[in-house]
C-alpha cells in the first residue's frame, strides 16, 4: 500500500468529510445500530454539520489521504462533563473498512491526541472497536449511558497515559 498522508483538516474539508463519515457509520456499524438510524443520515445534513464541528473552537480534526482521497479521520476536543476524567474526549475515529488493519487508526489518534490523557465514548455491542482501543491500553470507567439517537448503549473509556502505541 502507498503511504498515507495525514494533515489538519479545515472546513472546506467537510464536502469530502460527511460522505465518509456517513460510508464509515455503514461499514462499521451495520447490522449494531438500527437500519433507520443508517438511513437518517442524510448527505447534505452531515456537510453542515461538519463545517460546523471544523469551525468549531477547541476540536481539532486530523484527515488521512490515500493517492489524494480522504480514508479516514479522528477529531478531539474538549470534553464537556465528568470532571474527574482526562480534559479531552475523542470524539470520532473513522477509517475507511478497505484499509482496516494497516495502522491509520493508530496513526490518526496519534496525531491528534498525542500521548495525552483522554476518555471517548464507545457502542457496547462493538467489538471491534472495543478491542481497537482495549490494545492501545483504553480502559472501561464504568460508565455507562444510552445513545438518544440510536438507543444503543455506550461505555465510557479513558486513556490515563498514551497506550502502547501511542493511541
Amino acid at each position: 500500500m502507498r503511504p498515507v498522508t495525514r494533515r489538519a483538516a479545515w472546513p472546506e474539508d467537510a464536502q469530502n468529510i460527511a460522505p465518509k463519515h456517513r460510508s464509515g457509520w455503514h461499514e462499521a456499524y451495520a447490522g449494531l445500530v438500527p437500519q433507520r438510524c443508517l438511513d437518517d443520515l442524510d448527505a447534505q445534513e452531515r456537510v453542515a454539520r461538519w463545517r460546523e464541528r471544523l469551525a468549531r473552537a477547541g476540536d481539532t480534526t486530523t484527515v488521512a489521504l490515500h493517492n489524494g482521497r480522504l480514508v479516514g479521520l479522528a477529531t478531539v476536543g474538549p470534553r464537556e462533563d465528568a470532571p474527574h476524567l482526562p480534559p479531552e474526549e475523542l470524539r470520532s475515529r473513522y477509517v475507511v473498512r478497505a484499509i482496516w488493519g494497516h495502522g491509520i487508526g493508530r496513526a490518526l489518534v496519534l496525531q491528534v491526541l498525542g500521548q495525552r490523557p483522554a476518555s471517548l465514548w464507545v457502542f457496547e455491542g462493538h467489538d471491534p472497536a472495543r478491542a481497537f482501543y482495549a490494545l492501545a491500553g483504553w480502559q472501561p470507567t464504568g460508565e455507562r449511558r444510552l445513545d438518544t439517537w440510536t438507543e444503543i448503549p455506550e461505555l465510557r473509556l479513558v486513556r490515563q497515559v498514551g497506550g502502547p502505541d501511542g493511541t
